[in-house]
């Protein structure tokens, strides 16, 4: 069985009205301890973290800048894998009353393969 607990705590503290930090760490155990590399078990012990920071009117007034990266999934121990990354960047700006526009990046980092970048603009309208 994939039975698993899993853990975690996070936390943020804001810097006046404008800016803010956020962090968090989680933990992952599975249930029993039978071999990873079988079909009846892909769990591992393993453990994540993020940052991430958020700045209000940046730039202009009403607009938001925000920046975060962490573990790309659950670090493991095994030979030859390194703690994959994960990041993402966004600017959220005010169109009018009604709009907001919000583009962003992100990036996933992959073991011995082409990292996976992408882009997206994300629209939202109030009514």
């Amino acid at each position: 069985m994939n039975d698993y607990s899993s853990y975690g705590i996070s936390g943020s503290y804001q810097f006046g009205d404008n800016y803010s930090l956020s962090a968090g760490i989680g933990w992952k155990n599975p249930e029993n301890e039978d071999n990873p590399d079988t079909a009846m078990n892909k769990v591992e012990d393993g453990n994540t973290w993020s940052v991430g920071s958020l700045w209000n009117d940046a730039f202009v007034e009403g607009n938001k800048f925000g920046f975060g990266m962490g573990t790309a999934e659950t670090h493991r121990d095994d030979s030859g894998y390194d703690d994959p990354l994960a990041w993402e960047a966004f600017y959220d700006f005010t169109v009018n009353d009604s709009v907001t526009v919000t583009p962003a990046i992100f990036v996933i980092e992959q073991d011995d393969k082409d990292d996976v970048n992408g882009a997206l603009v994300k629209t939202t309208f109030k009514f």
